[in-house]
């Protein structure tokens, strides 16, 4: 151990590992894998909430900023949630929450919400049709 960090090389397997920080891995990777449709991430707020944050993803660069991320947002109810989707134009976003216009928003009344027109390219030679 050195300064309450432990490194075991080679594998390590338990129940189930708690941290009060980050989980960090030197290959990059976090794996979920289990028989059947058991393997999963989840993401809990562990107090009651109607609004607000509920949880996010998020990759950024080299300078620690969001460049796309998906977050939840509470809407009006404890176990009521929207999922974003926030792409970067390039701008420094130091925070997932930061960025107040989403790409694309699944609310929670099953409607998705595109920030901007929907392109189809498809076999259009060229031209652009948009679906406003």
């Amino acid at each position: 151990t050195t300064g309450g960090a432990v490194t075991i090389a080679g594998g390590l397997t338990c129940g189930a590992i708690s941290s009060s920080g980050n989980i960090e891995t030197s290959a990059g990777h976090l794996k979920s894998a289990a028989n059947s449709a058991s393997a999963g991430v989840i993401i809990t707020r562990t107090n009651s909430s109607t609004t607000g944050a509920k949880g996010y993803i998020a990759w950024k660069d080299n300078n620690n900023n969001v460049v796309a991320s998906i977050d939840s947002r509470g809407t009006g109810s404890n176990n009521s949630g929207d999922l974003r989707f926030h792409t970067s134009t390039g701008a420094s976003e130091s925070g997932v929450y930061n960025n107040s216009s989403p790409t694309l928003v699944l609310g929670t009344d099953n409607l998705a919400t595109f920030n901007g027109n929907i392109v189809n390219d498809i076999g259009n030679s060229g031209n652009d049709s948009y679906i406003e």
